[in-house]
């Protein structure tokens, strides 16, 4: 069956059945995280959120994936039925979280890690200080350690809108009734299959994700200055996928939107460059959640890294 076929079946069956559940691990620091892990085979499969993202964006690849090797997703401190972290969100201390994560599972290295926006960053943070762990990485619209730097005058309006949005945000959630209307409505969502829309009303569920988003973002320059200095990925496996169909931005003038998108599509080609064996693929009719408009791209992705790196342990 093609991934594709598999993914349309997978749609039809999450209108009327659960996924499976949401586990907590409690990790060396005490705090809790939310995970799912689904599947058997090596290397493990470990998938990295974009920011404000849950684990559940996740699902329809997820679950295609675990047909053919163990995957984890989780949500990071902060998010879904994660406990908050009180000491910030430096990309350190994710990637702290995410190793004791996984040495609480018992999941061997090495992994092929897949990062979504922000959690592309995360994920190249993850191979250069533990390249031997890294089996391959899988970058889905991942941000590049250079957009901020060089689009950060075009996107300034943007950024203060988004901090405006984080704020209003968080005091709706504060609201006494407005996290169990919030999940009821999540939970009707995810009941006809509208996972993303789900994933959005039910943050409003979760007052400490918004302060988790805030931290991520502040610590956003000191990220992208620990990537950009940390060296290539060698000949590890490497797939970049980048959105086709760019995203609107009502507080953007139209030209400095165009630049800023030609900026983005450059640096992805750049990012696929910094591995002897990368590669970019583009998907035609996604915008910047690709998992999710063209889920069966990333699932054959991911089988074609998780294959390179089964046919180098055998020979």
């Amino acid at each position: 069956m093609s991934a594709a076929q598999s993914v349309r079946n997978l749609r039809s069956e999450l209108r009327t059945k659960e996924v499976p559940t949401i586990d907590l691990a409690k990790i060396a620091s005490g705090r809790r995280l939310a995970y799912r892990m689904v599947g058997d085979g090596r290397p493990a499969v470990v998938f990295e959120s974009g920011s404000g993202s849950m684990l559940d964006v996740w699902a329809l690849v997820q679950e295609t994936v675990a047909a053919f090797t163990t995957t984890i997703a989780y949500d990071r401190a902060g998010y879904g039925s994660s406990d908050s972290d009180g000491c910030g969100r430096s990309g350190e201390r994710v990637l702290d979280d995410l190793n004791q994560l996984l040495e609480h599972l018992a999941v061997p290295p090495p992994y092929v890690l897949v990062g979504a926006s922000l959690g592309g960053l995360y994920v190249r943070l993850f191979a250069a200080r533990r390249p031997a762990d890294v089996a391959g990485l899988v970058l889905v619209d991942g941000r590049p350690e250079d957009f901020g730097r060089l689009v950060g005058p075009i996107w300034a309006r943007t950024e203060a809108r988004n901090r405006q949005l984080l704020s209003i945000g968080r005091a709706v959630s504060t609201l006494p009734l407005v996290p169990p209307v919030a999940r009821a409505a999540a939970t009707a969502c995810n009941a006809v299959g509208q996972r993303q829309l789900a994933g959005m009303v039910e943050t409003l569920s979760h007052p400490r994700l918004f302060d988790a988003v805030a931290d991520e973002a502040n610590d956003m320059p000191d990220l992208e200055d620990q990537v950009r200095t940390s060296s290539g990925l060698g000949d590890t496996p490497l797939v970049v996928i980048t959105h086709g169909k760019s995203e609107r931005q009502p507080t953007v003038d139209q030209n400095d939107a165009a630049a800023a998108e030609r900026t983005w599509q450059e640096l992805q080609q750049r990012a696929a460059a910094l591995s002897s064996r990368g590669r970019l693929l583009v998907a035609r009719n996604s915008r910047h959640f690709v998992q999710l408009d063209e889920p069966e791209m990333v699932t054959e992705a991911i089988r074609d890294v998780v294959t390179i790196v089964r046919g180098a342990r055998s020979s």
